[in-house]
Formats: structure tokens, sequence, C-alpha cells
């Protein structure tokens, strides 16, 4: 068995759910070619070998911690990567790392519970709401970048971790997928190849017989008496809260006229260039408002036109979008939602921006602080 054929098993029987796939094609956007993903296809538990081979992408596992340093600068790749590793061999926690065959490198943290340890999550989580895998990942991830003093540096793409469960995912290049890159005005295929170490220069591997692969897909158990125990158990336990005490408003009930395109933060959004590492965050937020009024025809043209004022020729490419609306089709408006929190990330922005702006959507949220407000049953705005 070729080891490539070998590591997508080993990452298929990490999950229990099944995982998606997607090899990528050329496609021509007037006068540029762009190399874009292509159809996601299920790979479930039932089937031993991978639909689609050879493929470069799957879908970031639930209790995978994916840190993408992602800036040109490799003085900045190496420093903050050489500090997160640095991390992960003080607390001895296993990781595998990677080449990403783009600008940076990807740093994998597979993380595994002890059943006493998963009996007390279940008795901490009580709101049916919190989406447990993402809190995880996330709390996780803030935890280790606080820990590094990187928390504040904007050259990680956090959509790696951020993804929610009620979505198909969020795809990472596996090892041994390519990314093309455009050297010169000539296409090159450069490979994910796995590395032990941060190389003082970035490399190039351009060679699908060059390309390393982990030996093993390792664990981090985390147990009931463990440092990282107590942070999960204390950071779950105040998003639960937190949760709990929302105004609990139904958008969909309170609004129902509301023209999502035109709330501030959304408008805010699509008149500027979103910095790298929360792109792929802002496409799927403008495809899930975009579909709340609107056909998915008239949403791709309309994004289209966005995405080419600003993002044509970057790393973040189009077809992203197109696969989100896809998913939002498939879906009745009120199953589809936003974050204000993660809409205010996205463009840098505080709630002072939402009350300043005069917000419907933030009145509504301060009337039912308020005790003003008419509580409807509860749903993600």
């Amino acid at each position: 068995m070729d080891a490539r054929l070998e590591w997508y098993k080993k990452v298929r029987s990490a999950s229990k759910y099944s995982i998606y796939l997607s090899n990528f094609y050329e496609r021509k956007n007037g006068e540029h070619t762009e190399y874009v993903l292509g159809k996601w296809v299920e790979w479930p538990s039932s089937m031993p070998l991978p639909p689609l081979n050879p493929y470069h992408h799957r879908t970031v596992l639930s209790r995978e911690i994916v840190f993408d340093i992602d800036t040109p600068e490799w003085a900045q790749v190496r420093n903050a990567g050489q500090r997160l590793l640095n991390y992960f061999e003080l607390k001895n926690i296993p990781y595998i790392m990677g080449q990403s065959g783009g600008k940076g490198v990807h740093i994998h943290v597979f993380l595994k519970f002890t059943e006493t340890f998963k009996t007390v999550l279940d008795n901490v989580i009580t709101n049916e709401g919190l989406d447990v895998a993402r809190e995880i990942r996330m709390i996780f991830y803030n935890h280790v970048l606080a820990s590094t003093g990187l928390k504040d540096l904007d050259i990680f793409d956090e959509s790696l971790v951020g993804f929610s469960s009620q979505s198909m995912g969020h795809m990472v290049r596996e090892f041994g997928g390519t990314k093309m890159v455009n050297v010169n005005g000539t296409w090159e295929a450069h490979y994910k190849t796995f590395i032990k170490r941060i190389p003082d220069q970035r490399i190039w591997v351009k060679n699908e017989s060059d390309v390393k692969y982990p030996d093993e897909l390792p664990f981090f158990e985390i147990n009931i008496n463990s440092e990282f125990a107590e942070v999960l158990l204390k950071g779950l336990s105040a998003k639960n809260k937190k949760i709990e005490e929302m105004p609990k408003i139904n958008i969909d009930s309170e609004l129902p006229d509301l023209e999502y395109l035109k709330l501030p933060c959304i408008k805010d959004m699509m008149s500027q260039r979103i910095p790298e590492g929360r792109r792929n965050m802002a496409g799927k937020v403008l495809s899930a408002v975009c579909m709340k009024n609107k056909s998915i025809k008239y949403c791709e043209t309309f994004l289209e036109s966005w995405y080419n004022k600003y993002y044509l020729g970057t790393d973040f490419k189009f077809r992203e979008i197109q696969d989100w609306l896809k998913t939002f089709d498939k879906k009745s408006k009120e199953e589809i939602f936003f974050s204000c929190p993660e809409n205010l990330k996205i463009i840098g922005k505080s709630w002072d921006f939402c009350k300043n702006s005069n917000c419907p959507v933030y009145k509504k949220i301060q009337e039912a602080r308020n005790g003003n407000g008419k509580v409807v049953k509860w749903t993600k705005i």
C-alpha cells in the first residue's frame, strides 16, 4: 500500500463521522486562470477506501485543531510556529506539522477524551444551543495562542477552527495535496509535505515523489485531572451560562421584513478588503445573509461582483462562496443564521459600531435585555 493511501486511511479511522474530500479544477475567470475546489465527496465510515483518489483537501475532524499560520513573511511563520512547537513540547502535546504548499505551515493537534472526562462534559452542558465541538476547538485554540503570546497576531486562519457543526465543515489541504501557485506567470503544483522542524527558509516540494507523510496520527488525551480539562470546563461553563443569559430573540419573527444585506455590519464587510485569516468567514456570512432574502442565482451574481472587486487572484477562491451558497440553498430561511459577535470580529469593530449605526438587530437585543422585547424561542442571530 502506498504511503499516501495508508495516510488517508489513518485519517479516516480517526473520525466516527463522515468526512468530505475534494480535488480542484482549472477555471477561467475572464483573463485570469483560477484553480478552485471541486465537488465535496462524502467518505462514510462504511467505505474502506476513499471515493476520490487522489484528493487534495479533506474536512477538518471535529476534534482536530489546525493552527494555520498564513502570511507571506516567512520570518513571522517561523517565529510563530516555533513558539507553538516549544509550547506543545513543554506541555507534552503531540502534533503533526506540514509545509502547507502555500505560504505557511499547518500544525495539527488531535484531541481525545477519557470516558470520565466525557461524562463530566455531558453534565456541564445544559443548553442545547451550544455547539460543543466548535467551542472545545475554539477554547483550546485561544488558550494556546494566549499562552504563547500569539493571540493578537493576525496571521492565523481561524476559519479552520471556528466552523459550525451544523455545516459540512471546513476543508484543509491534506499531506500529498497540491496548491497551484502562480510563479512569474507560470502555474506550479506545490505539495503539502510532513516536516519535523520549521526550516530557516520556505521550502517548495514540486515532485510528488518527494512528499513525506506522518508515521502516525497522534492524539492528545485529556483526562479529568489535566490542566486542559480545567481550561475546557471553565470555558464551556462560561459559554453555556452566557447563552442562557442572552436575550432569546427570533429575528425572523421580530423583524420579518428585515433586509439582511442592508445591515450595517454586512455593508461594512462588503466595502473593504477583509484581512487574510478572516476572508473565508466573511464569505460564509455573506452567503448566509444573502440567502435569507434572495435566490441562489441572485446571490451568486451579487457576491461574484464583490469577490472580483477585492479578492480576484488571491488565495481566497470564489468556489468557497459557491459551496456555501449550495449548502444554504438546502436549508429553510429559519435554519440559516449568523452571529453578531462573529460579524464584528470579521470587520474589526465593537458593539459601539452597532449602537452608533442604529442597527435594528442591535435595538431588538437591547429591548430584550431591558425586559421590553418580546422573548421568543432561541434562534442564533
